[in-house]
């Protein structure tokens, strides 16, 4: 499978790879999740202006697009941070529950 797309990428290191795990799962899913919802919550503010523009008697066609191709990569990078939450959450658990020989 190729990657086509930034959410395909794998970007979080798994720490039974590492000779010294140093990533703390934690803060990166507690991060991870902070910036989906202000991710998600630019794309409601934009999406109201997409509606409120749509509403006018003279639409600016570019505006829409732009507004469009805003939420288009929002909902990427929305999507790549998703995927960091899930594996540090995941990884966070094997972590603490495999104990200190974790990587062994």
């Amino acid at each position: 499978m190729s990657i086509e797309n930034i959410y395909q990428l794998d970007v979080l290191l798994d720490f039974r790879k590492e000779e010294t795990p140093t990533t703390n799962y934690d803060s990166i899913a507690d991060d991870a999740e902070t910036k989906m919802i202000g991710i998600l919550d630019a794309m409601n503010v934009i999406g109201t202006s997409i509606m409120n523009e749509a509403s006018k008697k003279k639409i600016n066609a570019e505006k829409i697009e732009n507004l469009g191709g805003i939420i288009s990569t929002l909902s990427d990078i929305g999507l790549l941070i998703n995927k960091i939450s899930c594996a540090a959450h995941y990884f966070s658990g094997i972590k603490d529950g495999s104990g200190v020989d974790a990587n062994q």
